[in-house]
């Protein structure tokens, strides 16, 4: 684990011009020891079957937004989705590598 190992997760992900809400079954919290590159990661803590947890970051004006996700879940049962203004962006299941996403 790194040095930032549940850290706040606007200072983990050197994202602070976002608002960073989290909510449901498991709390979210900054990882300093998991991520693509090393850096910092979000990382919700375990849920059970018909529970789920939800992370979001507000951030207002047009572009793209860009990150690193993977996943360990029960592979075409339990799934990590990204929205982007409410509307589904993406989606990942089983047991994944760290991927790229870009939302725009």
């Amino acid at each position: 684990m790194g040095a930032y190992e549940y850290a706040p997760l606007a200072y983990v992900l050197d994202c602070t011009n976002a608002v960073w809400t989290t909510g449901g079954s498991a709390c979210w919290f900054g990882d300093g020891g998991t991520s693509a590159d090393d850096s910092g990661a979000a990382r919700s803590g375990g849920i059970g079957d018909s529970q789920s947890t939800w992370i979001q970051a507000a951030v207002e004006g047009k572009g793209a937004l860009q990150f690193s996700w993977r996943v360990s879940t029960e592979s075409g049962r339990d799934f990590l989705r990204a929205y982007l203004d409410g509307q589904p962006a993406g989606a990942l299941t089983g047991d994944t590598e760290w991927q790229t996403c870009v939302l725009s």
